[in-house]
């Protein structure tokens, strides 16, 4: 739901990051304003849709206000 979300630019942040935290789950950042979502269900695609960060937001998440673009499958 992109709580919880950081983005960690250098080494402070990380640091900054890892005092209010015990775990850290950190994954490369793609500087994308979209992704896409795609469900298939046996061997077939059932929908999928584009995931489009809000302004001034490096999350895409659904829950943080991005726009969805469906795509009929």
């Amino acid at each position: 739901m992109g709580r919880g979300v950081f983005l960690i630019r250098n080494r402070e942040n990380l640091e900054d990051y890892l005092d209010r935290s015990s775990v850290a789950y950190i994954q490369d950042y793609l500087p994308l304003d979209r992704d896409m979502r795609i469900v298939v269900i046996g061997r077939r695609v059932a929908h999928a849709y584009w995931r489009i960060a809000p302004d001034n937001d490096f999350r895409s998440n659904v829950a943080v206000g991005p726009e969805s673009v469906w795509i009929r499958a």
